[in-house]
């Protein structure tokens, strides 16, 4: 993870996301984070029926997959 609490994989690359969202407005950028997080959520989830413990919670993370989803989604939705 990129640091204490914040659930992002290694393969994330932020200077490579900040590069592909270049000219976006704040807001965009935000709906794609999550989007992101939500195709995670969903995927985890799938893998991993409730009850949850703990630890498997520690587990989860957004990856890279999870943002290169998110962008084309944004690119064929044109939003």
């Amino acid at each position: 993870m990129h640091g204490k609490n914040k659930p992002l994989a290694p393969d994330v690359d932020l200077s490579d996301l900040a590069a592909r969202t270049e000219g976006m407005v704040g807001a965009d950028i935000e709906g794609l984070c999550r989007q992101a997080a939500m195709l995670a959520i969903r995927e985890f989830l799938q893998k991993n029926p409730a009850p949850l413990s703990e630890e498997v919670t520690q587990t989860f993370a957004i990856g890279k997959s999870h943002f290169e989803k998110a962008l084309a989604n944004k690119q064929s939705t044109g939003r």
